[in-house]
């Protein structure tokens, strides 16, 4: 997304339980599914994601904001078509044929004598 910007603002107010269960049902769509949704638009989560809390009390006012942050990468595509599933674990190495065996691909391909614009000498 180099070069463009999404930014949603939303205000909402709700009771604590309503906020509770806002809370749980966005922890269960990340948990099951990598994303959540906001405002209807699907918003897919990285593996990495960096979180910022802060609280602030001013007179009778108080204010907590929860800032969760992370960066697109390719990477985290593989996490979601379930491979990589296996963090931690070393991959096994590949025994590749030897260089006998593998077929090479000509680079001059057979093609036609009567080309366009070519002319061969005979």
């Amino acid at each position: 997304m180099t070069g463009r910007e999404i930014k949603i603002i939303r205000h909402d107010i709700m009771t604590a339980p309503s906020l509770a269960a806002w809370l749980r049902r966005l922890a269960d769509q990340i948990d099951q599914q990598h994303s959540f949704r906001f405002d209807g638009l699907p918003i897919m989560i990285a593996n990495q994601v960096q979180v910022r809390q802060s609280y602030t009390k001013e007179g009778l006012a108080n204010e907590y904001a929860l800032t969760l942050s992370w960066d697109e990468e390719f990477g985290d595509q593989a996490k979601l078509a379930g491979e990589g599933d296996r963090q931690g674990e070393a991959e096994e190495p590949v025994d590749l044929p030897d260089a006998e065996e593998v077929p090479t691909t000509p680079l001059d391909l057979p093609g036609s004598d009567e080309q366009p614009g070519i002319r061969s000498r005979g």
